[in-house]
């Protein structure tokens, strides 16, 4: 199944950015809000992140990947700063990392009616 290859995928690429509990990677159910898909979140509560249902089954691994890299950094943010979002901290990490801007900026995507 795809979310074993990419839970798979994330802990490599977690241990790689130096996260040492990596996030499990969990599906969830396909979320907009008006016109505009939510493409994943890291949840410190429980350790996790989701990503978007509809993108793990429609669209490629490399686009899927970088949605789960976006959704490290905040990982790696949270446990480095206590705190995730967008800030100073979350794009010095993305850079540290190597990360593109699309990657960095990958939030939401647009939604075709």
């Amino acid at each position: 199944m795809r979310i074993k290859k990419l839970n798979k995928k994330c802990k490599d690429l977690a241990y790689q950015y130096g996260i040492v509990n990596p996030p499990e990677l969990i599906p969830m159910k396909y979320s907009r809000t008006g016109k505009c898909a939510i493409l994943g979140y890291y949840d410190h509560s429980d350790n996790t992140i989701a990503i978007n249902k509809y993108a793990i089954e429609m669209w490629s691994i490399k686009s899927i990947v970088d949605v789960i890299k976006h959704e490290l950094i905040h990982a790696k943010c949270y446990h480095e700063f206590n705190h995730g979002g967008h800030g100073e901290h979350f794009q010095m990490l993305c850079k540290m990392v190597g990360l593109d801007k699309e990657t960095t900026r990958a939030v939401k995507t647009k939604v075709h009616i």
